[in-house]
């Protein structure tokens, strides 16, 4: 008997996106008093168009009160680390092995034991 768990993994990786962007409108986006989202330009018609877009592709409520920057930025990568980190537990069959996520400013350079980042030259052999 075959089993396709093509459409498993689908529903599993659509629930993590939808879990995501429910942590991202509750804990990270927001949108003031004007209309304006916090991830927005206020000074740029489109940047404030292409963010609104983005939270009404979502299609989920918003919070309507403005984040502060440097808390929602580190929400939104508390948030992003913790949607990598569940979603490639599903990609292991792909590619085995731990992976670890760094944000860019606590990153010390260390990967672990050994592991290093192969050069773009060494896939191609």
């Amino acid at each position: 008997m075959y089993w396709d768990f093509g459409n498993l993994e689908k529903m599993i990786f659509e629930k993590l996106r939808k879990e995501y962007h429910k942590n991202l409108l509750k804990h990270v986006l927001s949108i003031d008093k004007s209309g304006i989202p916090n991830n927005a330009d206020r000074h740029s018609k489109i940047s404030v168009a292409l963010a609104l877009g983005i939270i009404e592709a979502m299609n989920m409520e918003i919070s309507k009160a403005k984040s502060i920057g440097q808390t929602a930025g580190k929400e939104f990568e508390r948030t992003t680390t913790s949607f990598l980190e569940k979603a490639f537990e599903y990609l292991n069959h792909l590619r085995s092995g731990k992976y670890r996520f760094f944000k860019a400013g606590n990153f010390d350079g260390d990967l672990g034991e050994g592991d290093r980042i192969p050069h773009p030259k060494q896939f191609h052999r």
